[in-house]
This record gives C-alpha cells, sequence and structure tokens, in this order.
C-alpha cells in the first residue's frame, strides 16, 4: 500500500469515491436488471397460464360444435335406412307440395310450406336443386330430413350463432333455421359450396373452413363440415355448422388482459386477421373485409404476405407492421409446438419499444392467440426506481466528498448493503420484510420505494390468487352448464317430445341390442304392439288437442304399468310399442292383457271409454329384428279385424 502515500489525501479520497460512486451505481443497476428480469419472466408465466387457458376453453368449445355434426350426420342416416324401408312414403306427396323457384324446389317443414315464411325463422327448409332428379332418393332424403328437424332445432338452441344443415351429395340441402325464397339460389349446386368442400373428405372427419366475413352482417365467422358415408362406404352428404366467432371469442377472451396497453391478436393458421382487443385494429379488419366474405386481411411480414398473395390476388396486408411481424415471429415459432414465448422489438420512425409476447395455438382449428405486452407497463415502479437511483448517486458523489470515512460508512455501505440483501430475499420469494426507517433523503426514499414495490408485489400475488380461484369457480360453473345442455340434448335424440316415452330411434336401438344379447346368451325377449282403437274419432270429435292428452294419458298407463327392466316408446302415430326382456310366452301375454284391462277400466279425459288391440311377438334366435316386428304386426292386424279390444300372439 506505499504507493498510496504518493498522492494527496485529496486525490485518494476523490478517487475511492469515484470508486465507491461507480461501485454502487452497478450495484444499483444489478438490482434493477435482476428485478426487471424476474418481474418480466413471471408476467410472461401469467401470461402463458392465461392464454393457454383460454385456448383450452375456445378448444373444447369448437370440439363440441364439431361433434354436433356427427350427432346430426348419425341421426339422418339412421332415418334414410328406416325410410328407404318404408313401403307407405309417396313421393308425389312431396311433389304435389313442393314450391318451384328459379333454381331449386323448396319447403317449408311449418305444416303448410308457405312461400313468405320470414328469414331465420325458427323452423327447418329443405331446397332441391331442379337439376337433381325428383326420384325415391330425394324422398328418402327428404323424409330424414323432416325426422331430425327437432334434432336439429335442438343443436341450433345450444349454439345460437348462425345456421346448422345437410348437404347431401345429390344437391339437397336440409337447413336450420328458416331461409328466405329470395336466398334460394345460394343452395343450388349445393355441392360446389366453399361449406362442402370445408370437409375432410382424406380422413372422412371434420373441416375447418378459414375464417371469412358473413356479408349477411353477422360478422367473423368460420364454418367446420363433417362427411357422412352409407354402409358401403359411398359419400352421402356433408354435416355444417356455421359459428359467429365474436360470440365464442366474447364468452372466453373478454378477461384475457392482464396489463393495460397490451396487445392481442388472433390469427388462423395462415395469418389471417380474425380479431385484436383494439378497436382501430377491428375497424380496419370489418374496413378489408367488407367487400368479401373470404376475409382478405393478413398480419404477416411482406415477405410472407407475398408468398401467399401468389396464390391470390385478392389478399391484403396489415398497413399495421408491427402487428404483422408479431404475427410472423408467432407462426414461424409455433411451427413445431403449441405454445412459444419470445421478446419482441417494435420499431417506429424514431424509436423502438420492447413487449414480451407469448403466443399459444388453438389445436382443433390452428387458430393462434398472441398476447403482447410492452416491458414499461410489466417493469412498471421499476424503471422509476432506476431513475431515481442514478440521480441519488450523482448527489452523493458531491456529498461524500466532505463526509469522512466512517460517516460514509455508515451512510452508504450499510443501506446499500441492507438493499442488495433484501433484493435477493424478493428475489427468492420472501417478501415478509421490516425495513430500515432511520434514513432520510434519496436512501430513505429509495427504501419507501423499495417497501410500496414490495407491498404491490404482495397485493399482485394475492390479487393472482383470487383470480385464479374465482376462474376455477367459474370453469366448474360454466362445465356444468354445458353438461346440463348436453344432457338435454341427448334427451331430445332418443325421447318423443309429446308423451316423453322413447322415441323410434331409441327402440331401434334397444332391439338391436336385445336380439344382439338373445342370440349370444340365448335370452328371451318380445315385444307388444299396441294400438288405439278408433283414435281418429277422438280428433274428429274432441281436436287435436284433446287427441294429445289422450295419447299422454295412453303414454303413462304403459308407462306405470310395465315392469323396470321393459322399454316403452312412441312408436309412431297412435302406435306404442313395449320391449319385454327376460319374458317368456305366458308372462307377456300376462303382460299385454293386463295393459288391455287398465286401459278398458281407466277414466280417459274424453269421458269416454277407450280400448285398445295388442299385437304379441317372442323373438326367435338369429331372427332378425325386423321378421319379429312384422309378427307383431300381424298379429295386431289380426286382432283388429277380429273386433278390437283383443290380444293377439304370433
Amino acid at each position: 500500500m506505499y504507493f498510496l502515500y504518493k498522492f494527496k489525501t485529496k486525490q485518494i479520497f476523490f478517487t475511492v469515491i469515484t470508486l465507491e460512486a461507480i461501485a454502487i451505481f452497478l450495484l444499483m443497476n444489478t438490482i434493477f436488471k435482476t428485478l426487471s428480469s424476474q418481474a418480466k419472466e413471471q408476467a410472461l408465466n401469467d401470461m402463458n397460464t392465461m392464454i393457454s387457458h383460454v385456448a383450452y376453453q375456445v378448444d373444447s368449445e369448437l370440439q363440441r360444435i364439431q361433434n354436433s355434426t356427427k350427432i346430426i350426420a348419425d341421426s339422418y342416416m339412421r332415418n334414410y335406412y328406416l325410410n328407404k324401408q318404408n313401403k307407405n312414403l309417396d313421393i308425389n306427396e312431396w311433389k304435389n307440395k313442393m314450391i318451384e323457384n328459379n333454381h331449386v324446389f323448396s319447403f317449408y317443414h311449418d305444416g303448410i310450406n308457405n312461400p313468405k315464411t320470414p328469414h331465420f325463422q325458427n323452423m327447418l327448409t329443405s331446397f332441391v336443386d331442379k337439376k337433381t332428379p325428383f326420384d325415391k332418393e330425394v324422398l328418402y332424403s327428404l323424409e330424414a330430413g323432416k325426422n331430425i328437424k327437432e334434432l336439429m332445432s335442438g343443436i341450433y338452441e345450444n349454439y345460437k350463432y348462425s345456421f346448422v344443415y345437410i348437404t347431401t351429395a345429390n344437391n339437397i340441402v336440409h337447413i336450420y333455421p328458416s331461409v328466405s325464397l329470395e336466398y334460394e339460389s345460394a343452395p343450388a349446386n349445393a355441392t360446389t359450396k366453399h361449406w362442402y368442400k370445408a370437409a375432410d373428405f382424406k380422413n372422412k372427419t371434420y373441416g375447418w373452413e378459414e375464417p371469412y366475413k358473413d356479408l349477411g352482417g353477422m360478422g367473423q365467422m368460420v364454418t367446420v363440415s363433417y362427411p357422412f358415408y352409407d354402409d358401403k362406404d359411398k359419400l352421402k352428404g356433408v354435416v355444417s355448422h356455421d359459428i359467429t366467432i365474436q360470440q365464442i371469442l366474447s364468452r372466453f377472451m373478454k378477461n384475457i388482459e392482464l396489463y393495460e396497453n397490451s396487445t392481442i391478436i388472433l390469427v388462423s393458421k395462415t395469418g389471417k386477421a380474425i380479431s385484436t382487443n383494439n378497436q382501430k385494429y377491428n375497424d380496419e379488419i370489418e374496413l378489408e373485409n367488407e367487400d368479401s366474405y373470404r376475409g382478405v386481411l393478413y398480419y404477416l411480414s411482406d415477405e410472407k404476405f407475398n408468398q401467399l398473395k401468389n396464390k391470390n390476388n385478392e389478399l391484403t396486408n396489415s398497413k399495421y407492421i408491427e402487428l404483422n411481424d408479431l404475427s410472423t415471429n408467432a407462426l414461424n415459432k409455433l411451427k413445431q409446438q403449441n405454445k412459444y414465448s419470445f421478446e419482441y422489438t417494435k420499431k417506429s420512425n424514431d424509436s423502438k419499444e420492447i413487449l414480451q409476447v407469448a403466443s399459444t395455438r388453438i389445436p382443433t382449428t390452428d387458430w393462434i392467440i398472441i398476447h403482447a405486452v410492452p416491458n414499461t407497463q410489466i417493469l412498471g415502479k421499476l424503471s422509476e426506481i432506476n431513475t431515481k437511483m442514478q440521480f441519488s448517486i450523482a448527489i452523493l458523489l458531491a456529498i461524500l466528498y466532505f463526509i469522512v470515512g466512517l460517516i460514509y460508512y455508515f451512510r452508504f455501505f450499510l443501506p446499500i448493503s441492507t438493499i442488495s440483501n433484501l433484493s435477493d430475499k424478493v428475489g427468492k420469494g420472501e417478501l415478509n420484510h421490516k425495513l430500515p426507517t432511520r434514513y432520510d433523503g434519496e436512501i430513505g426514499q429509495l427504501f419507501s420505494n423499495f417497501s410500496k414495490m414490495i407491498e404491490n408485489i404482495k397485493r399482485a400475488k394475492k390479487l393472482l390468487e383470487k383470480y385464479n380461484e374465482n376462474l376455477e369457480k367459474e370453469v366448474k360453473k360454466r362445465t356444468k352448464e354445458i353438461d346440463e345442455k348436453n344432457r338435454l340434448l341427448e334427451d331430445l335424440a332418443i325421447k318423443d317430445n309429446l308423451t316423453k316415452l322413447y322415441n323410434r330411434n331409441k327402440l331401434d336401438e334397444v332391439l338391436i341390442n336385445e336380439s344382439n344379447r338373445a342370440n349370444r346368451y340365448n335370452h328371451s325377449f318380445g315385444v307388444i304392439l299396441v294400438d288405439i282403437d278408433n283414435f281418429k274419432s277422438v280428433n274428429d270429435i274432441y281436436g287435436h288437442q284433446m287427441g294429445d292428452k289422450v295419447l299422454q294419458e295412453f303414454a303413462d298407463i304403459l308407462q306405470s304399468n310395465s315392469r323396470k327392466i321393459d322399454t316403452v316408446g312412441r312408436w309412431g302415430g297412435e302406435e306404442f310399442l313395449i320391449i319385454c326382456s327376460e319374458t317368456e310366452f305366458d308372462g307377456i301375454l300376462t303382460q299385454a292383457e293386463k295393459l288391455k284391462e287398465k286401459i278398458e277400466n281407466f277414466d280417459f279425459s274424453v269421458k269416454e271409454q277407450k280400448t285398445a288391440s295388442f299385437g304379441v311377438s317372442l323373438y326367435n334366435k338369429n331372427e332378425s329384428v325386423k321378421d319379429m316386428i312384422k309378427r307383431a304386426d300381424d298379429a295386431l292386424y289380426e286382432a283388429k279385424v277380429a273386433g278390437k279390444n283383443r290380444v293377439t300372439y304370433k
């Protein structure tokens, strides 16, 4: 240390002050960088958690919507095959009530086929292309569409966004809700339309269209289409479901903004602009897409956009370069993974801004959610603290020149050491500290700001915990609501709306299951076909409302007087079918006689005695269900011919 004697005390002191000032500055800067890094990391974790949760919710909703198309397709094909077996269908009945237009034949399923039916009424509309031969295939399709209109209505009510429709391979369209005749050219030559081609025919599964603008004023929309086939693997048509994108997003994305001035954009897998949280950006989407249903606005860098535009000259690139670069970055980084976070520098004319970006993919449609937040919003008070820190050092350099080493030690070294230790503990998540209050001036202000920062972190942590708790409650609530809606949808598919008994679809399913069980395990079962005697007179004399009441009373008698293992359903009109499991000849006849007596002795609302005729048959091993039902139907016919109000077996 001898060389120090060569310098004057003033020079040594000034040098020490300078070195200490530099050391203090570096220490404070390290603290700021550490806290900044932790704040950015925490922010990215929060952003990733939020958008991943939103992406999961949106994806779950999209999967439920696409599954609804398969439900419709399966029900349509069941009814199509049943219609092919029905020899009583009359093609002339449909020809006589069709409305002939320029391009198609139209049918409104409102009972009177009224051509003045308003657009978007709650009813089914069918269109047959005039180039399609009006043969039995058309007949089967029209009947099948009519039979499942309640199912299409139920699905529409669960997802009331736009339209649910079936397009057959021979250019027939069944659409719910109703479409005005002024749009009758739309379903003409339907198999060439974008919604039909959207189906994934190669993999025989769902296909999603790129988002497009609805020229009818519904905003940004997307269509999911599902192809269905007959038992010979021949394409029979496509079920499609239109969804209004904004109504899906408004349910899940309204609370995604964790920071002010954040930017949230939603793009398709090709970079097409779907929606943002900024009105000026949304205005550009609406303006550019105004005259094209395709949705022509894209968020892509110039290079990516030019590659895409070579295939479609109608496309338009956004004028907001920062959104284009953000989208391209996210698309590139998400090629091999479903979510990715990165730092992005937004450049303007004479400045630049650094943003933290979280992005994730919605698997079902490959849409991408991008959430970008400026560093200034994430760091908040830390930037202010850093500025004050540098100002304090400048003042301290002037003061420390005149202060002795001891005062220097207690006044500055100890506070800096304390701050350093506290920052390390805060960085490790320890937030319960009692900061010194004996200091005044800039150091005291530094401790005060640091204390406020810790309190802000505590409050933010509590708010986040509370928010996550509320979010979990909301998710459970929404999940419960969706489960209830799915249960109601399932009831619509298998229950008769008037009698609340099982419908023909459910009865067919039970019959097949019982026959398979009987063939495999030698179990015995049979059916009782019940027909109300002289039911037409009830409608003629008392009206259809009283007729419906009588049907409900008959249903109650049959249900309440059948065994729990039996399946009771409405076969059609005034006919009911009871599937009796685990029964023999004597048992099923006894059951039929018991029901006959209960009906004879019941006091019906029409104030007159009502009776019913019964046709009974037991299943023969390896017999088709159709043959067993025919025997029961023949027995019922014999009962009617023999005078009604009796049980006949075949």
